[in-house]
């Protein structure tokens, strides 16, 4: 590729700023270029966004796009249309600079694909000249964007067929240099709106972004077959973990070939409006930003190569952090009194018969048991791998006798005399003492803790109702 530099000083004066409405069309067709109707289409341009209906036959117009400006360059700064053009294969363009700097011209198709290599380079000031020449490419369009002291961007609208008038060559004297018509001179340069992106959503292909899009530079700007794979299939079975501030997902792996990855969205309610939060390569993602006590539903989402993303999951996942801790002691109540209990509601140990008690330990005759009061329910969920196998509280199994054996490995949940959901696993057991795990519901009367059945626990507890124990 040639480049000639050649100087010479112009008069440029500053005009008016005027915006001209535009328009935007397409169709929108799958991979059998079968038109795609009922498609809905959000066209994002600076800080406007435009909508627009796929018609029956895929088809697509998005009218009024008020922000392309006819925008006059500033005083000193101009470049000139291509000539000739049409050309074979080589055109020229002139670049003006009031001071010098930086220019940077990249031509692209109708994609918006780089075809030559950029154009580079820290011109003097005045009027140079810049030869493209696209030998080697298909007839078409393309279009050359010119960037002016990384400020500036200006557009031209190559039109190569060969056959056509060829650029001769020039002396590359500056005073050989043969300035064209003051007409070609375009000191009303129509300056690039960028396309940030074109977003398509509807229920059978979930939502495809659309991104590198040529920019708008004339009255009209038509995107040619924008082509939508079929998307992968909504992700299924959900699954929700609670932790302390974190929640854990998983779900059924997608078996699609050209499967790219997953997207996590939130909400404050099954038929809220969702949040995208992250972004996930495998079926698990974890939502480190849960906050205890914060009810999250949860939905994901699967997209392609293609950036086709599916609907969201329909499953009903929800999880409500909690404080967890881990490898907690509390001693015998017979022998060590005021280290024999344990309140998740100050994550503390305290004495058995503090009025802030959920639960305490007891050797009785060599057979180990974890007792609660009357205004406090127990039960034993059975062996477990860890304190995260119970997610939810049983409706039914409650203790009647107010204790429950303690076994090592074993899950108890506790219906708190606050109405509060809790659980413990058991890790070890010694004639004075018991270590266990521990997980607790922050949120009063929430549909994740125990349920209620027909009665509601006080939120003041005025006395320890159970006055005794084992004698």
């Amino acid at each position: 590729m040639k480049c000639s530099i050649l100087f010479s000083f112009i008069l440029v004066l500053l005009l008016p700023i005027f915006l001209s409405a535009q328009t935007v069309t397409g169709k929108l067709v799958d991979q059998n270029s079968n038109g795609l109707s009922g498609l809905y289409l959000n066209l994002y341009i600076n800080t406007k966004v435009y909508d627009a209906t796929s018609d029956s036959e895929g088809s697509f117009t998005f009218n009024n796009v008020t922000d392309v400006r006819k925008n006059i360059l500033p005083a000193g700064y101009a470049v000139s249309e291509n000539y000739p053009n049409p050309f074979n294969p080589r055109t020229r363009m002139l670049i003006t600079l009031p001071d010098n700097g930086m220019v940077n011209v990249n031509v692209v198709n109708i994609l918006g694909q780089k075809v030559v290599k950029e154009i580079k380079g820290y011109y003097g000031a005045g009027t140079s000249s810049i030869d493209l020449e696209l030998n080697g490419l298909p007839n078409g369009i393309y279009f050359a964007t010119v960037h002016l002291d990384n400020k500036y961007t200006v557009v031209r609208k190559l039109m190569l067929i060969y056959g056509s008038q060829h650029l001769s060559s020039v002396n590359h004297d500056n005073s050989s240099l043969s300035i064209p018509n003051k007409s070609i001179l375009d000191y009303n340069s129509t300056l690039e709106t960028k396309i940030d992106s074109l977003v398509v959503t509807g229920s059978l292909i979930g939502k495809k972004i659309f991104t590198n899009l040529p920019g708008i530079i004339d009255n009209s700007l038509d995107l040619g077959n924008l082509i939508i794979n079929a998307p992968p299939a909504i992700p299924t079975g959900i699954k929700v973990i609670n932790g302390d501030n974190k929640v854990d997902l998983s779900w059924i792996k997608n078996l699609e070939n050209d499967l790219a990855g997953y997207e996590i969205y939130y909400s404050t309610s099954y038929n809220g409006k969702y949040y995208l939060i992250g972004s996930s390569a495998t079926n698990y993602y974890a939502d480190s930003g849960a906050a205890n006590g914060v009810l999250n539903y949860y939905a994901v989402s699967a997209y392609n190569d293609s950036g086709n993303e599916c609907g969201l999951s329909k499953d009903i996942a929800y999880a409500t952090p909690r404080p967890e801790g881990f490898n907690q002691t509390i001693y015998d109540y017979r022998k060590y009194p005021d280290t024999s209990g344990y309140s998740f509601s100050i994550y503390s140990v305290v004495a058995y018969d503090s009025s802030v008690t959920d639960f305490f330990f007891e050797n009785y005759n060599g057979n180990y048991y974890l007792d609660v009061y009357n205004d406090t329910d127990i039960l034993d969920a059975g062996p477990t791998n860890d304190i995260y196998d119970i997610p939810f509280a049983p409706a039914t199994g409650w203790s009647p006798a107010k204790d429950a054996m303690a076994i090592v490995g074993h899950t108890y949940v506790i219906w708190t005399w606050d109405n509060h959901y809790a659980k413990i696993r058991v890790k070890n057991i010694t004639s004075e003492r018991i270590v266990f795990d521990w997980a607790y519901q922050l949120v009063w009367g929430n549909t994740q803790l125990k349920p209620i059945a027909g009665r509601i626990h006080g939120k003041t507890r005025e006395s320890l109702l159970r006055t005794s124990v084992r004698k």
